[in-house]
């Protein structure tokens, strides 16, 4: 069975406010400098495990077929790293412009062990294949801090996710067509989902010393048209530490899942599902 990748954003979390409770008492001195700047940026890594899921119909508005787990029959990496970044410009008291930029591009080869369905071919079982998994999103909005205190801001946001998500397969084997006949491989059968998407959610920051803080935020949306039809959710649980005024360094936890259950594209129906989970790595300069 495999692992809800919200479970570690979650139990952490917890663990965060039950401690946070605890402490309620004691004194705290509002957030640190770094955290009051208007500009503050964050550069690092992402190291994330994966679950990718896709599967590709011949026909338009049809059912897609099976679903293909891309690492367990393509041979992609469980696991990657990338760079990531992010960070805001705040103007006035409240508002924030945020931006943030994630991307993978996982490759893999494999011998099947038995015959999948992929867009009009079947591809038999013993034919040597090469995949491709690649994403990418670049995220910009708007936050606005709805509630303030000396050492909490809660915030609401709204934003675009630019997302480009493609996956394609080539075989060297035996690959049946729609009328019976055979060819001897196929290259760069592949679809592509690539377009802004509106994305809602929330923040939490909260200052536990004159130095650290603990920042959380969840993003998604739900889509229901008539060529393509998904959700996306986003989470990310981390601390920040400033050992300077002006420089730091944060890390956490985060989970994405992306699930595009529709999406027709010519003769094609495409349905994917996409997770990532893992920890994320930044050096923080804030001027």
């Amino acid at each position: 069975m495999k692992r809800n990748p919200l479970t570690p954003v979650l139990v952490l979390a917890a663990a965060l406010v039950t401690g946070g409770a605890a402490r309620a008492a004691e004194p705290l001195s509002g957030f640190p400098e770094g955290e009051t700047k208007p500009f503050h940026i964050e550069l690092g890594g992402a190291f994330a495990a994966f679950d990718t899921q896709a599967g590709l119909g011949s026909q338009t508005g049809q059912g897609v077929g099976m679903m293909i787990d891309f690492e367990q029959f393509f041979g992609l990496s469980p696991n990657a790293t990338s760079f990531s970044g992010t960070g805001w410009w705040k103007w006035g008291k409240k508002s924030y412009v945020e931006v943030g930029y994630i991307g993978f591009n996982r490759t893999g080869s494999k011998t099947l062990t038995q015959d999948i369905t992929w867009g009009q071919y079947t591809i038999k079982a013993n034919a040597s294949m090469e995949a491709a998994f690649k994403t990418r999103e670049i995220y910009v909005g708007y936050r606005y801090d709805f509630w303030q205190d000396p050492r909490v801001r809660v915030s609401g946001t709204i934003g675009f996710g630019m997302t480009r998500m493609t996956a394609s397969l080539s075989a060297n084997g035996t690959v049946v067509l729609p009328d019976g006949s055979v060819i001897p491989g196929i290259v760069d059968s592949s679809f592509t989902v690539n377009g802004p998407i509106p994305l809602l959610g929330f923040d939490v920051d909260a200052a536990i010393s004159k130095k650290v803080t603990v920042t959380l935020y969840l993003r998604g949306i739900g889509i229901n048209l008539d060529e393509i039809a998904g959700n996306i959710v986003s989470s990310y649980l981390g601390v920040k530490w400033y050992f300077h005024p002006n420089l730091g360094v944060s890390g956490g936890l985060s989970a994405d899942k992306q699930t595009l259950h529709r999406f027709v594209t010519g003769d094609y129906t495409a349905r994917a599902s996409f997770v990532q989970s893992g920890a994320k790595l930044f050096v923080i300069g804030s001027f």
